[in-house]
């Protein structure tokens, strides 16, 4: 399908919205740094690959409090400090050096630990990776400008608000660390020593066991966990027909947040990464893609029927096959960032950057909300109550 096919490039975080500016004399200080992935991951380096593998999961956080922008030989330069954020905590810190061709539109992204030798830095040599070889970095403005692509774009927002979100307090099965998206083996100290097997299961809390709470205990239906490359997406639930024999068929992409501080701000860098999936992931927004893709990659997917930790991907495929096409889909981004209070605080005594996060943070989850339905989807953010 035309529609499904066009829904998977993203590359300008505001697609039709942005133009390119025609140089950077504009751009000043940016407040936040994120990134997104292009292309097919089969296509990508191994460079690339083991980079996405570190940081995906992760918050990238821009502080530009003591940065300082200076004038160079063919343009200026900005450096600031950057940090990666893992399950809460920062696992390195660096120098986001920032450099500015006044005569045409095009940044270029360096990272700098300020180490002699910092080649042996894994998180280092991931942040070059994305930022600089891959030019997957996305930088935001108070101006509402965005580099992406190593480019300068100027986009025109929209003054709609994106409204389809579910709140929620993140209190079930028990009070969950909104900064940890999957179960951690025992003793981990990174997210990327996970234990799915636990998802659901006393104590654990993560945000994947808040899905299996609500789409695996709660509901009727069916619940599988997809989580791994190559995925459709981290949890598939098929709801029972309803009256009118049409079954729901939601796709869940959960994520955590960068901060579970009672006063976190609204971050677009948190959501760049996980809308990103789900718009490339609609190609699989038709039951006989689902049912196709179950049978053949996801062998060893965890699956519970009617909350009880019963079948297989083939019987999930088997399921949504004998459903025919009386099936509508749901797109569900989980990403307990935001904030009810933050996102619906009184415009008029919010500063600048609080003004530009929420701008921009609409016009991401609008377009994905566009995305999802040029394929006949609805879409929904579940954030934080």
């Amino acid at each position: 399908m035309a529609l499904v096919s066009s829904a998977q490039e993203v590359f300008v975080p505001i697609g039709k919205l942005a133009h390119p500016l025609e140089t950077t004399q504009s751009l000043m200080i940016p407040y936040e740094v994120g990134w997104v992935p292009q292309g097919e991951r089969s296509d990508w380096s191994q460079e690339a690959t083991d980079a996405y593998d570190r940081l995906e999961g992760c918050s990238l956080q821009l502080d530009a409090s003591a940065s300082t922008i200076v004038n160079t030989k063919t343009g200026r330069a900005l450096a600031a400090k950057v940090r990666v954020i893992d399950a809460g905590r920062i696992v390195v810190e660096a120098t986001l050096e920032v450099d500015y061709t006044d005569l045409n539109n095009v940044v270029k992204l360096n990272v700098n630990s300020g180490d002699s030798d910092d080649s042996q830095n894994a998180w280092i040599s991931a942040l070059r990776t994305i930022l600089r070889d891959e030019q997957w970095g996305i930088l935001r403005y108070e101006s509402g400008f965005v580099v992406s692509g190593g480019v300068a774009y100027h986009p025109n927002y929209s003054s709609r608000k994106f409204t389809s979100w579910i709140w929620d307090k993140f209190l079930q099965p028990t009070l969950i660390d909104v900064t940890k998206e999957k179960p951690l083996k025992a003793g981990a100290s990174d997210k990327r020593h996970t234990d799915l097997s636990q998802i659901g299961e006393p104590g654990d809390d993560s945000i994947f066991s808040w899905a299996h709470a609500r789409w695996g205990v709660h509901r009727e239906g069916i619940l599988l966990c997809d989580d791994g490359a190559g995925e459709i997406a981290d949890f598939i639930h098929l709801a029972p027909a309803d009256v009118d024999g049409i079954s729901v068929l939601t796709f869940v992409h959960a994520k955590a947040s960068g901060s579970k501080a009672q006063a976190r701000q609204l971050s677009v860098s948190d959501y760049e990464v996980v809308v990103s999936q789900a718009i490339k992931n609609l190609t699989y927004a038709s039951p006989d893609s689902v049912v196709t893709k179950l049978e053949t990659y996801s062998t060893n997917a965890s699956v519970w029927t009617d909350g009880v930790k019963l079948g297989n991907a083939k019987g999930f495929a088997n399921e949504l096959a004998a459903r025919n096409d009386l099936v509508d889909i749901r797109v569900v981004i989980v990403q307990p960032q935001t904030r009810k209070s933050e996102y619906f605080s009184d415009s008029a005594q919010k500063s600048g950057v609080e003004k530009a996060r929420h701008a921009q943070l609409s016009a991401l989850l609008l377009e994905a909300e566009a995305s999802c339905r040029s394929v006949g989807a609805t879409f929904h953010v579940v954030g934080s109550e």
